[in-house]
């Protein structure tokens, strides 16, 4: 992996479609692309499921910001520890 980009968001009713697809169209080979959705509740996460390229989306209670960077480093260091 070279690069993980994190994007926590809580129901945004913002429409971040946008911003994660200009990420998309930017993205490298290994690059990682990993959503929290602190409102498990909110149709949010389900809109950004139908985009290719989100590598992972987690839905959450919410866990806060600093809960919901953790959680996705988390993963993408296991990511990385699978090479």
């Amino acid at each position: 992996m070279k690069l993980g980009i994190i994007i926590v968001c809580y129901g945004e009713d913002v429409d971040s479609t946008r911003l994660i697809s200009d990420l998309i169209d930017q993205k490298k080979t290994g690059d990682q692309i990993i959503v929290v959705d602190n409102n498990e509740k909110h149709p949010n996460a389900r809109k950004l499921s139908r985009i290719k390229g989100i590598d992972k989306i987690f839905r959450s209670k919410n866990i806060g910001f600093g809960g919901a960077c953790n959680l996705a480093a988390k993963y993408i260091y296991q990511q990385v520890d699978a090479f």
